[in-house]
């Protein structure tokens, strides 16, 4: 039969087998899996402990939105205009590491102990995490970023508001001297017009009185901007010096350590093992040319296997014979040869085909245990059977039958004698052609034409022939 071309083979056997080579490979995959956990965990809890400690910073402006004027920008140092991982950025920078490197007196920044790392949180909250093999270091490192990042913050937007306030007060000292100049002239005008004694040049200087007064009123109004503009600066400076910001978890020293994890590291290894354990069991199966199961017996002779005989739990002396189909009729092998012989029959034996061969590649496997049961199994259907003893070297088939191994097959094909002597059995419709004597040239017997008489006698006058 062409297995290729079995509709049911392929469909039901892919997860089957692979269950069969998860299960076959078990111990590999469990001693691989088991190794990568052990080799894991043990390499974890060889590693230096490191403690880790986090500090976050909520994100706002140096200056409170309330007290920027239209003259403040909202941007840059005075207020919010960075995405936070710019602001991340700006918290791992060489300027922040100086302030830090400053506080814990730490004459080069790059020698700062242990390590920060920067995460954005959100989109206005800013985590410092310090980690160091000194749990008290850890935290004294993340909290140490967090402060001096705000105080860097603050430096810049007051440093800003400095140039803002000088600006301011140069623009105050120009109009008070100006205000000053024009308040002389001014005088000097109200006194040239008591003192003029035509009327047109009295008029003149009043004229021009009003005007200078006009402009320095003006100039006063600027004046009083300026000077509003130059206090709220102040103002602003001392809001910068609290402002960028708030620490609203302060870091503390962790009591276990971050790293490592031996139970995590252990289970990535055991996750890990049992992959490679799952590949390993199936590329070794991938070379493994043993017949295993019956998918693997039906792809190595290709064609359909009709049926596979498990092991019975009751036969424990191999020297003994035992004859499953009558002894234990309920038994999972005696169904396995009832399932067998009812497969053989559906493909003809008994009817158009007439003789099985029973064979295997090595001695010890089953072939008279085997060619016995399946005789009764034929001959309980009521077919009429004979089996043949062809072993002609170590026979064993008359024994599974309590008859003597004499008069046999061997004598047969010498022409010592003929059929007549066929052995009955203790099961109805089954008789035994036993082996005979072991004879010393059994291949030329074999090979002769007179095998071929032999069978196609007792074909003529039985149902079923088992050799």
């Amino acid at each position: 039969m062409d297995l290729q071309n079995h509709p049911s083979l392929d469909d039901g056997i892919n997860l089957r087998e692979t269950v069969a080579v998860l299960f076959r490979r078990k111990l590999l995959i469990l001693f691989t899996t088991f190794a990568f956990f052990a080799a894991a965990a043990g390499m974890s809890m060889q590693q230096q402990k490191v403690y880790s400690s986090s500090a976050n910073i909520v994100i706002r402006p140096v200056i409170p939105p309330a007290a920027l004027q239209s003259y403040f920008s909202a941007t840059g140092p005075l207020g919010i205009d960075f995405t936070a991982d710019t602001e991340a950025q700006i918290a791992r920078s060489q300027a922040v590491s100086d302030l830090v490197a400053k506080e814990l007196q730490v004459a080069d920044p790059t020698q700062l102990p242990g390590g920060i790392s920067v995460k954005v949180v959100t989109d206005s909250l800013l985590s410092f995490t310090g980690s160091s093999t000194d749990p008290r270091t850890a935290a004294v490192l993340a909290q140490a970023y967090a402060t001096n990042y705000l105080q860097y913050r603050r430096n810049q937007a007051q440093a800003a508001l400095e140039t803002i306030a000088i600006q301011a007060k140069q623009q105050v000292d120009a109009l008070s001297t100006q205000i000053a100049e024009m308040s002389d002239q001014i005088l000097e005008l109200s006194v040239k017009a008591a003192q003029e004694t035509s009327a047109a040049a009295r008029q003149a200087a009043i004229a021009e009185y009003n005007q200078l007064n006009s402009t320095r009123n003006q100039l006063q109004f600027q004046l009083a901007s300026y000077q509003s503009r130059h206090s709220d600066i102040q103002g602003s400076m001392t809001a910068a010096s609290t402002g960028g910001g708030t620490i609203v978890q302060q870091a503390a020293i962790p009591t276990v350590p971050s790293s490592p994890k031996p139970l995590r590291d252990g289970i990535l290894g055991l996750i890990l093992g049992m992959i490679v354990g799952v590949g390993l069991a199936f590329l070794r199966q991938h070379f493994d040319d043993r017949i295993h199961n019956l998918g693997t017996a039906s792809k190595a002779v290709g064609t359909l296997v009709l049926g596979a005989i498990p092991r019975s739990t009751k036969w424990r002396n191999a020297r003994h014979t035992r004859l499953e189909t009558l002894e234990d009729p309920s038994s999972p092998a005696a169904e396995a040869y009832r399932s067998l012989r009812q497969a053989l029959s559906t493909m003809g034996v008994g009817k158009e085909l007439h003789t099985v061969l029973v064979t295997s590649a090595t001695p010890g496997e089953g072939k008279s245990t085997s060619t016995a049961n399946l005789g009764v199994a034929f001959a309980r259907s009521g077919l009429r059977t004979i089996v043949v003893s062809a072993d002609l070297q170590k026979p064993r088939l008359h024994a599974f039958f309590g008859v003597e191994n004499r008069d046999g097959l061997s004598e047969v094909l010498a022409g010592k004698i003929w059929l007549d002597n066929i052995a009955p059995t203790p099961v109805p419709n089954l008789w035994i052609l036993p082996s005979g004597a072991v004879p010393s040239n059994r291949g030329e017997l074999m090979d002769g034409d007179m095998l071929g008489h032999v069978l196609a006698a007792l074909e003529s006058v039985v149902d079923v022939v088992l050799i």
